[in-house]
């Protein structure tokens, strides 16, 4: 996760030196996969720390809850970036605002997870999980005889 954050703040201060520097679509190219490559390797490690962090019992609604969390986030952001598009003669200003406060968000994420994985609770509560089985096969086990 950690590593996917830090991979994610490369590509959007990337993009915003290359924004800056050229108009030429091709150096945009790598900042932009580098972007999804961080984002794609980070969802599934913080969908397990979401999970992880609740009561057993409860992981089904702390799932919905991150699901929902994020897909409002995405909403909001299209929204946003849609906003600063329709203004084009502001959309350089607005991209670059965007991706210096992006680019300092993953960096803070990325500090703040270090810590809490390295902390012994953490530690510990995984190994009590190991033997739990999900909630799912529970309820399954005690309804179908």
């Amino acid at each position: 996760m950690v590593l996917g954050l830090f991979i994610g703040m490369l590509g959007f201060t990337s993009l915003l030196i290359a924004i800056q520097h050229s108009a030429n679509y091709y150096w945009l190219i790598l900042p932009l996969m580098a972007i999804g490559f961080g984002t794609a390797f980070t969802m599934p490690a913080a969908t397990m720390v979401a999970i992880y962090s609740v009561p057993k019992g409860r992981e089904g609604i702390a799932s919905g809850y991150f699901t929902t969390g994020r897909q409002i986030g995405s909403l909001i952001g299209v929204v946003c970036f849609g906003a600063i598009i329709s203004k084009s003669q502001q959309l350089i200003n607005g991209m670059q605002i965007s991706l210096a406060v992006f680019s300092l968000l993953f960096l803070r994420k990325r500090r703040y997870l270090g810590r809490y994985f390295a902390h012994p609770m953490m530690q510990n509560r995984r190994a009590k999980r190991d033997d739990y089985k999900p909630s799912a096969v529970r309820v399954t086990q005690r309804c179908v005889p």
